[in-house]
């Protein structure tokens, strides 16, 4: 990797400390790269996580998109590793290769579907989503909701798995009312006009981020929700695009933390969700998705500073989440499965 060792030549660090990094840069699987941990624990400290978060800095500075996003993944993985225990880490990354196998599997096995299936990924917007399903109406088939919500229970990976339960929502309601009535509504009609063009641009910004893994984007994404959040227009809006507003604010911040590891993302995100909860009408529809991206950030919060009552919190609220989600429902999977990683944490 030469641009791992010219980004080294800027840094002065220790050569034992450079060579385990590398080590673990350059491993070929998540699981190799944490038995590198495992054999060098120093790889955990503030003194490696401070120079790798360095690292990445600079090459978004030098404008290496691909090799930030390398490094960003990384740096993920090794502040994880760092809160819940290498031992964790390794059974996790094992758990989520499988899952990711059983993902790829899965779209292979359904053939030209699961090739149509495999171009949402790449989607950045409501008008190419649209064109998209318009070119493609076999998605809107029962074999092509049925292929996608086993997708959406297979992803091992949470912003993947928080896409595409989004689009099976909309290719649900595409089904019944057509492309044409879903994608009006997908406009936000009971924001004001004011809002609109902003709204559409904070999705932009944040759907090229999952994409591409541009942080300026995600920047620019939670700064356009932060300009929504305080325009004197959204009071004026109807109750439940005020919801959503909040709780799509509260995603990017979330994604930001996990780009950034800032707390000050994280706990704007929860504040943002917790305020949603409390403007929620009981029986909303709404009420379980805020429910478990409350809990979801909780969980994070948890990790970082190992506060128990964070986690308790968790439970409590992806168990109301499983409660009020209706059998039969797309989301009912990812919450199970969120609330049986939450009790196995309590009990780890």
């Amino acid at each position: 990797m030469k641009w791992l060792r010219r980004l080294f030549q800027r840094r002065k660090s220790g050569p034992d400390l450079e060579s385990a990094l590398t080590a673990f840069l350059q491993a070929e699987t998540w699981t190799e790269s944490l038995r590198v941990l495992e054999e060098h624990p120093e790889m955990l400290s503030d003194q490696a996580l401070g120079l790798l978060e360095r690292l990445v800095a600079e090459a978004h500075d030098q404008g290496q998109k691909e090799v930030a996003r390398y490094l960003e993944e990384h740096l993920r993985l090794l502040r994880h590793a760092a809160q819940v225990g290498v031992e964790q880490a390794v059974a996790e990354a094992e758990e989520a290769l499988a899952r990711w196998m059983a993902f790829q599997d899965l779209l292979e096995d359904a053939g030209a579907l699961g090739k149509t299936l495999r171009g949402l990924l790449a989607l950045t917007s409501p008008q190419e989503h649209r064109a998209y399903l318009e070119a493609h109406p076999e998605l809107l088939s029962e074999e092509g909701l049925a292929l996608l919500e086993r997708l959406v229970e297979a992803t091992p990976d949470p912003q993947i798995r928080q896409g595409l339960a989004f689009f099976l929502q909309i290719h649900r309601r595409a089904a019944q009312v057509g492309v044409e009535q879903t994608f009006a509504e997908l406009t936000d009609p009971d924001l004001p006009a004011e809002l609109r063009s902003l709204v559409q641009q904070a999705k932009e910004a944040e759907a090229h981020y999952r994409r591409t893994g541009d942080r300026q984007a995600l920047d620019r994404a939670v700064a356009l929700w932060e300009q929504i959040l305080n325009h004197p227009a959204l009071q004026q809006a109807d109750a439940r695009a005020r919801l959503a507003v909040l709780n799509d604010a509260g995603t990017a911040h979330l994604y930001r933390y996990w780009a950034r590891g800032q707390m000050a993302g994280l706990d704007r995100a929860l504040t943002l969700w917790q305020q949603a909860v409390r403007l929620t009408p009981e029986g909303s529809p709404d009420l379980p998705s805020i429910l478990n991206n409350l809990a979801l950030g909780l969980r994070d919060r948890y990790a970082r500073t190992g506060d128990l009552a964070d986690l308790e919190q968790a439970i409590a609220h992806w168990q109301e989440a499983v409660r009020l989600t209706p059998e039969g429902s797309p989301d009912l999977p990812g919450f199970l499965n969120n609330l049986a990683n939450g009790l196995r944490a309590r009990y780890a």
